[in-house]
């Protein structure tokens, strides 16, 4: 099993956990309360990754003691952590770490959905666009810059914008 098949592996364990899948794909949510502890599972309409660019668990933990208030991020019920570190720095920048959460590879500094080789690597998007999951990126920053991008590009530099922006338009991304 390669470290891609690995990464998508611990993502299903991990949804798992809460979700299950029946024959046909639907994903179903058990939803426990205080009042009631046999509700019926719903049906789960999306799942949404959101990342944070540059934030780690010291800013996640910051957020809970801000101003003695609960956290935004207690709503969450599920919480992961990734290991994104660069294959080629001590320091990960935006587009290494974006391809290690897109597609389960470290990768050099400045490449999007690459590996050391220039290689191109599937990702999430991609895999689950062959499943018939709809797919959807929207971002406060340039859909170009380096986090977006690692969900539907293969570039060996971030820096190559126009080529970056040519591949979303052929892209597994719905919306």
């Amino acid at each position: 099993m390669n470290i891609s098949k690995k990464f998508y592996a611990l993502i299903l364990i991990a949804v798992g956990l809460t979700f299950s899948c029946d024959t046909q794909q639907e994903v179903v949510v058990s939803k426990t309360t205080n009042n009631n502890s046999s509700s019926k599972p719903k049906k789960v309409k999306n799942i949404i990754l959101l990342i944070g660019d540059g934030m780690g668990t010291s800013q996640v933990s910051a957020s809970q003691f801000y101003n003695k208030n609960t956290s935004n991020f207690e709503r969450f019920p599920i919480i992961g952590l990734i290991k994104t570190s660069s294959a080629s720095d001590l320091i990960t920048d935006s587009a290494a770490g974006a391809t290690a959460f897109a597609s389960g590879i470290k990768t050099y500094n400045g490449a999007l959905g690459v590996d050391n080789d220039t290689t191109a690597v599937k990702n999430i998007v991609e895999e689950i666009s062959e499943i018939g999951i709809s797919t959807g990126i929207i971002s406060t920053s340039s859909v170009t810059h380096a986090t977006p991008a690692a969900f539907y590009t293969h570039t060996k530099k971030r820096s190559m914008a126009e080529d970056i922006a040519s591949q979303l338009v052929t892209s597994e991304i719905d919306f």
